[in-house]
C-alpha cells in the first residue's frame, strides 16, 4: 500500500506543483499527446502553454490558455505518461484549478452544475428504474452490516441499469459475499461521492470532506475489500486517497474488472457468445490504468473476438466545464467509432466507461449495423444471465420533452416523483444528445 504522506489534497497538489517548477523544461511533450489542445486551444504551441503554466504558478500571472487547458482537461493522464521528466502533469493542472477556484474564477457551467437541480443521480435514476429493480442501498438510506466485499456503485452507475444490473447478477452468480451501496446525495450539501466534481472545480476543501465522509461509510461495513464499479472512483481512491494521511485506508481497493479477472475461475460461462466486439478504451480507463484489464477480461469470454480501438475522448469530462467542447468533440467520436466498428465487421461496441456509452448511444437511432453493450452485459450473457434493456435509447427516439416524460412516467411515478420534479432532469438528459 502507498505510504500516506499528505495532510490534504491541497498539500498533494502543492508537492506536484513544486516538482513541476523544479523539473519542467517546457518541451511541450506532455501536451503533444493530449487530446484536447486542438479543440480547446487552437494553434497555441504546447511548450508555450507549459511556460505560461509555470508563470501562473510562480507569479499568479493570468493566462486564458492555461485556464482553458486546466478546466478542459479529460483527466486521462496522457500528459503525465508522456512527460520526459517524470512529472505528474495532470495533477499540476489540478493545482491550477485550485488556484482559480480560490479566485472565484471557475467556468459558469461548473457553478450552475453545483447549484442547479438538473444533475441529481437519485432523480435521474428514478427516470429509468423502479424501486423494485434496485439491489443496492441508496446513499440516503444506508444501514451498515459487515461484509467481505463492499461494492460501491458511485453516482453515474445509478442511472445506467444496463450496466449496473448485469454487474450485480454476475456477483450473485459467483456466490460472492457482498453488499452494494450507491452514491449520490444524502441531504443538501452532503453526499456519497469520490469527490470528482470538487476535484474538477478545484474545491480542495470539499474534496477532502467528501473523501472523509465516503471512507467513514466504507469502514462501517468493516470490509476486507472495496470494489469500485466506476473507474473515476477507483482512480481517486487508489491513487489519491491512499496518499492522504487522514483517511487511513485499511482495506483492499479493487476495480470491478480487476476483481473479475482475478476470480475468472468463478465466472461459469454457459454458452459461447460467437460475436465480434470492438472495445473502445476511455479517458477514465486510461487514467485509472485499467483499460488493459478490461481488454483481458473480454478475452476470457468464450466465442468472443475482441478488437481493441485506439484511445479516443468523447468529451464527457470537459463537458462539465465547457459544454461547447463536448459539442465539437462528440460528433468526431461518434463518426470515428461507427466507421471503425463497421470496417472491422463487429457485432458489438463496448466501452468501460458508461459516460462514453451515453455520449455515443444517440447515434444508434440512425440504424447502425451493430449494437452497444456494457462489458457486464456481455459477461452476463455468456453466463446465461438476463439481457437488460438500454432505456436511454428510448429517449433518443423521442421528438420532444413531453415524449421523454411519457416514456419515463411509469418509473418516476413508482419512485414517488412528481412530473415537475421529473422535468428538472431533462436539461441533463438532453445535454447528451
Amino acid at each position: 500500500m502507498l505510504r500516506a504522506n499528505y495532510p490534504s489534497l491541497e498539500d498533494f497538489f502543492n508537492a506536484k506543483a513544486m516538482e513541476f517548477l523544479d523539473k519542467c523544461v517546457s518541451c511541450g511533450e506532455c501536451l503533444r499527446n493530449c487530446p484536447m489542445p486542438p479543440v480547446v486551444l487552437g494553434d497555441v504551441t504546447p511548450g508555450k502553454i507549459m511556460e505560461k503554466t509555470a508563470r501562473f504558478l510562480k507569479y499568479g500571472e493570468d493566462s486564458k490558455e492555461v485556464y482553458l487547458k486546466a478546466f478542459g482537461c479529460t483527466l486521462c493522464g496522457e500528459c503525465s505518461r508522456s512527460c520526459l521528466q517524470g512529472i505528474d502533469v495532470v495533477e499540476v493542472f489540478g493545482k491550477v484549478r485550485s488556484e482559480y477556484f480560490k479566485r472565484g474564477e471557475i467556468p459558469d457551467a461548473i457553478k450552475q452544475r453545483e447549484t442547479a437541480p438538473t444533475y441529481n443521480p437519485r432523480t435521474i435514476s428514478a427516470m429509468l428504474m423502479k424501486p423494485s429493480e434496485r439491489r443496492w442501498m441508496d446513499a440516503w438510506s444506508i444501514k451498515p452490516s459487515q461484509t467481505e466485499n463492499l461494492v460501491f456503485l458511485g453516482c453515474t452507475l445509478l442511472f445506467h441499469p444496463h450496466f449496473t444490473l448485469p454487474w450485480l447478477d454476475i456477483l450473485e452468480n459467483m456466490k460472492v459475499d457482498f453488499i452494494a451501496i450507491g452514491g449520490g446525495p444524502i441531504e443538501k450539501g452532503r453526499g456519497l461521492c469520490c469527490g470528482f466534481p470538487y476535484y474538477l472545480s478545484g474545491n480542495t476543501k470539499m474534496f477532502d470532506k467528501t473523501a472523509e465522509d465516503l471512507i467513514s461509510i466504507f469502514k462501517r461495513f468493516n470490509p476486507k475489500r472495496v470494489i469500485l464499479t466506476c473507474s473515476a472512483c477507483y482512480h481517486f481512491i487508489n491513487k489519491i486517497y491512499k496518499k492522504l494521511e487522514p483517511l487511513k485506508i485499511d482495506f483492499e481497493v479493487k476495480y470491478c474488472g480487476q476483481f473479475l479477472l482475478e476470480n475468472v475461475d468463478k465466472l461459469e460461462f454457459k454458452k459461447s457468445v460467437n460475436k465480434k466486439v470492438y472495445f473502445q478504451p476511455s479517458c477514465g480507463n486510461r487514467k485509472a490504468n485499467v483499460d488493459d484489464v478490461l481488454h483481458k477480461l473480454l478475452g476470457k469470454i468464450p466465442g468472443l473476438t475482441v478488437i481493441k480501438g485506439p484511445y479516443l475522448c468523447c468529451g464527457g469530462t470537459p463537458k462539465v466545464a465547457f459544454p461547447e467542447v463536448f459539442a465539437k468533440t462528440v460528433p468526431v467520436f461518434r463518426e470515428f467509432l461507427t466507421k471503425r466498428v463497421i470496417e472491422n465487421e463487429c457485432d458489438l461496441l463496448t466501452m468501460g466507461c458508461q459516460q462514453c456509452a451515453l455520449a455515443f448511444s444517440p447515434y444508434l437511432v440512425e440504424g447502425q449495423p451493430f449494437t452497444i453493450e456494457s462489458i457486464f452485459g456481455i459477461i452476463n450473457e455468456a453466463m446465461g444471465g438476463k439481457k437488460y434493456e438500454n432505456r436511454w435509447l428510448k429517449y433518443w427516439k423521442c421528438k420532444s420533452e413531453d415524449e421523454i416524460i411519457e416514456v419515463s412516467r411509469e418509473y418516476f411515478k413508482a419512485n414517488g416523483l412528481t412530473e415537475e420534479e421529473a422535468r428538472k432532469t431533462l436539461a441533463y438528459i438532453l445535454s447528451w444528445r
